[in-house]
C-alpha cells in the first residue's frame, strides 16, 4: 500500500498566492480519510511574522499595540510565529464533493478527507504565510509522526431498540488491526446503563462499565460516548434478546505521511477581507516538497543575511538584499514601500536603536538592497 498524500492541486491558498483576503480559511485535500486527532498546530501548521510575539534568548514578550492587552499567545519565535486558530473536517467522495455515506470496513480509501483551517482572527494585511503540513520524517523507524490515516471508523449499529445510541471514537494507537463492540447487558435509570466491551482479537476477556454522557476510555485510545433523548420515563437502552453487539467500529493503525508538505502564500492590503464567493470545486495549486522554488507571481525567492541570522557582525551587517524572482519596476517609492524597523533583542526598552531605522534603497534587476544610514 502506497504512503497517503495529498491531493494535487487542493492546497487553498494555492502556493505563491497574492492579495489573498484576511478573512481566508487555509484547506487541503487528503487522498484518504486521515485520523483527525493527528491534526493540530504541531503538525498543521500557519506561520507568519507578525504573529510573533516573543523574541531574544529569554523569549520576553513584546507588546502589539494592534492587539487588545489580555491577548496572550503561546507562540514560537523560531517559527516565526504560529497563527492560532481552528480545525473543520469535511468527508468528500473522490470527485471532491462532501459525502455523508459511511465506512463500516474499514477500508480507509474510500473517502478523503478535507482539513480546514480558521484563524482565530483575520491574517495580517500584506505578509507572507507558510503553511506546513507535518508527516513522518523517518519512516524506517516504528514510531509515526505527524498525520496519519484515519484509525477507527464508523460506528455500526446492531439490535438495540432503545433510544439511545453510542459513538466509537478515538485515534487506535495499536499496531493491528480489530474491531471494538459494545452490548448493553443491564439498564438502570434514565440515561444509564451497564454495558460490556470487548475486542475481537479477544472475545472471552469483557470489560463491564457504567454508560456515561462523558467519552469513555476504552483503551488504546479509542473512547466511546452514549448519547440518549432523556425525554422519556423509559429506559433510554433496551436490552436486546441476542448477544450479537449494538455497536461495534472496526479499527487500524494509522499510516503517516511520508513527507512534509510547504507552500507560502501572501496577504493583501486589507481592502478585500472575506474570500468572494466561489462555488467551484478546483481549490489550487500545491506547494511541492519542502525545499522547492516558487515560481509564480511576483515573489521573493533570497534574502542576505538569512531571516532570523544571529550575532551577525555589526561592522559589516549594514545593508539587506532582497532577491525577487522577476525584474522590479524602476521609478517607484520605494521610502514609501519599504520600512526597516528595529527591537531590542532581548527586549530591552533601556536599547536605544530602536524604532525605524533611516536607509537608503538602490534596485539592480531582480534584486532590491537596502543600506542602513
Amino acid at each position: 500500500m502506497t504512503a497517503p498524500q495529498i491531493v494535487s492541486n487542493s492546497a487553498s491558498p494555492a502556493n505563491g498566492d497574492q492579495g489573498v483576503p484576511l478573512a481566508n480559511t487555509v484547506s487541503v485535500i487528503f487522498d484518504r480519510e486521515i485520523d483527525e486527532t493527528t491534526v493540530n498546530s504541531g503538525t498543521f501548521i500557519v506561520s507568519g511574522p507578525e504573529t510573533d510575539l516573543a523574541t531574544g534568548p529569554f523569549l520576553s514578550l513584546r507588546d502589539d499595540p494592534l492587539r487588545p492587552d489580555d491577548d496572550d499567545f503561546l507562540l514560537s519565535p523560531r517559527y516565526e510565529g504560529i497563527v492560532q486558530g481552528t480545525y473543520t473536517f469535511v468527508r468528500l467522495d473522490p470527485s471532491n464533493s462532501p459525502s455523508e455515506a459511511f465506512d463500516y470496513s474499514g477500508g480507509g480509501e474510500v473517502f478523503r478527507t478535507k482539513v480546514i483551517f480558521t484563524a482565530n482572527k483575520p491574517l495580517s494585511a500584506s505578509v507572507l504565510y507558510t503553511v506546513l503540513i507535518a508527516g513522518d520524517e523517518n519512516t524506517n523507524d516504528v514510531v509515526n509522526t505527524g498525520i496519519v490515516t484515519r484509525t477507527v471508523f464508523d460506528t455500526l449499529q446492531g439490535a438495540t431498540l432503545g433510544t439511545g445510541r453510542a459513538e466509537i471514537t478515538g485515534g487506535y494507537l495499536g499496531s493491528s488491526a480489530d474491531k471494538f463492540n459494545i452490548r448493553i447487558v443491564e439498564t438502570g435509570k434514565i440515561g444509564e446503563a451497564k454495558f460490556v466491551w470487548w475486542k475481537d482479537s479477544a472475545p472471552t476477556l469483557q470489560f463491564e462499565l457504567i454508560t456515561s454522557s462523558r467519552k469513555q476510555l476504552l483503551t488504546d485510545g479509542v473512547f466511546v460516548q452514549f448519547f440518549t433523548d432523556g425525554t422519556t420515563d423509559v429506559d433510554d437502552f433496551i436490552v436486546p434478546g441476542v448477544l450479537d453487539p449494538d455497536w461495534s467500529s472496526v479499527v487500524k493503525a494509522g499510516e503517516p505521511l511520508a513527507s512534509n508538505y510547504q507552500w507560502s502564500f501572501t496577504t493583501g492590503s486589507g481592502s478585500i477581507i472575506a474570500p468572494p464567493v466561489d462555488t467551484s470545486t478546483t481549490i489550487g495549486g500545491l506547494g511541492d516538497l519542502i525545499g522547492s522554488q516558487v515560481t509564480e507571481g511576483f515573489q521573493i525567492l533570497e534574502v542576505t543575511p538569512d531571516v532570523r541570522a544571529t550575532n551577525l557582525d555589526p561592522t559589516s551587517a549594514t545593508s539587506v538584499l532582497i532577491r525577487f524572482n522577476k525584474n522590479i519596476k524602476s521609478g517607484q517609492n520605494f521610502d514609501n514601500l519599504v520600512r526597516v524597523v528595529a527591537d531590542a533583542v532581548n527586549g530591552d526598552p533601556e536599547i536605544p536603536a530602536t524604532g525605524n531605522i533611516a536607509k537608503t534603497i538602490s534596485v539592480s534587476g531582480d534584486t532590491l538592497t537596502i543600506t542602513f544610514n
